[in-house]
């Protein structure tokens, strides 16, 4: 599927968190220190990215779209699944810093986290691109490449 273009780093932060995703569900399978390996870089990954991102989503994405009906459901499930993804993370780091990780917590996380980004992917960005103009896509796509560009203040990288 053809993305709006100021909606490809929103794309592009959904890539590293499939990739964090499909990591989980492996080490699920793998011995103690595999699994431990990839607690420790998905615990880093929380901080630095995925908190940052889920922040960034509700704070420029949800709002424009609550105003349809498709978009107040899924902006509902959404929300939720930030809440829980947050609440497993506590989770697997209270696991890890007792030495307790179980192979179940990193299952859960990695299945929740593909399906919650699939789900981005394939209803919340479509369904934006019908319903923002292209100025208030922009705006988004600005927000999420803050870091990586300083197109946000009107130059190309």
């Amino acid at each position: 599927m053809q993305r709006h273009p100021s909606l490809i780093p929103i794309s592009h932060e959904h890539h590293r968190a499939l990739a964090q995703a499909l990591f989980l569900r492996r080490a699920a399978e793998a011995d103690a220190e595999a699994r431990e390996a990839a607690v420790l870089e998905y615990l880093a990954f929380v901080g630095a990215e995925l908190v940052p991102h889920m922040g960034r989503e509700e704070a420029n994405v949800f709002p424009l779209v609550l105003g349809d009906d498709e978009g107040r459901e899924v902006v509902a499930r959404l929300v939720a699944e930030h809440e829980r993804l947050i609440e497993l993370s506590h989770r697997l780091a209270l696991e890890q810093e007792t030495a307790a990780t179980r192979p179940e917590t990193l299952r859960e996380i990695g299945e929740l986290l593909n399906e919650h980004v699939r789900l981005e992917e394939r209803v919340l960005l479509p369904l934006a691109e019908r319903l923002m103009s292209d100025e208030d896509l922009e705006a988004i796509g600005h927000s999420f490449c803050e870091g990586y560009c300083d197109c946000a203040r009107g130059r190309s990288a």
